[in-house]
């Protein structure tokens, strides 16, 4: 009788374990990771001559945005998803995701710059994509410059599903 509680309490704590290892509830991180591949960029109604490239890497757990010669690494730090920008000005600043206002936005917000102390004030202060389609986003990014705030504004376009393995 013994053996046969402890075999059964065995195979509870194990399925138990499986259950929690298989659970699929979504990551907030999902909606970058689903962007994997190529992206148009369009500014001003003229597609530029750089694409917008997004990996998931790291067995699934970054998400990395190649924006020309710019590097973003999306990635989860406890419950919340940050970015951490790493930016052609030196500066490295990093942004958490708000909780969700709308049904298809998520925005990061600043909350500290990593660089040279000596490098350029500037850094990028906000960040919003505003999720249009599977195949269209707008893109705002807002810098923080000594003399103010200056926004700019993309539409990304998927031109191509990435093919590369994580």
């Amino acid at each position: 009788m013994f053996k046969i509680c402890r075999v059964s309490t065995v195979v509870h704590i194990l399925c138990w374990c499986v259950a929690l290892h298989t659970n699929t509830a979504p990551s907030p991180l999902d909606s970058f990771r689903k962007l994997e591949g190529t992206w148009s960029i369009q500014a001003d109604g003229k597609i530029l001559d750089i694409q917008m490239n997004y990996q998931v890497a790291s067995k699934g757990t970054i998400v990395t945005e190649q924006f020309g010669r710019e590097l973003s690494v999306f990635a989860m730090d406890g419950t919340a998803v940050t970015m951490t920008h790493y930016c052609n000005v030196g500066n490295q600043p990093r942004l958490r995701l708000r909780p969700r206002n709308a049904q298809n936005v998520d925005e990061f917000d600043l909350f500290e710059v990593i660089g040279p102390i000596d490098g350029p004030a500037d850094h990028v202060e906000r960040v919003v994509y505003e999720f249009l389609s599977d195949k269209r986003i707008d893109l705002k990014i807002i810098w923080w410059h000594p003399s103010g705030k200056e926004t700019e504004h993309y539409l990304l376009e998927r031109i191509g599903a990435s093919t590369h393995p994580e």
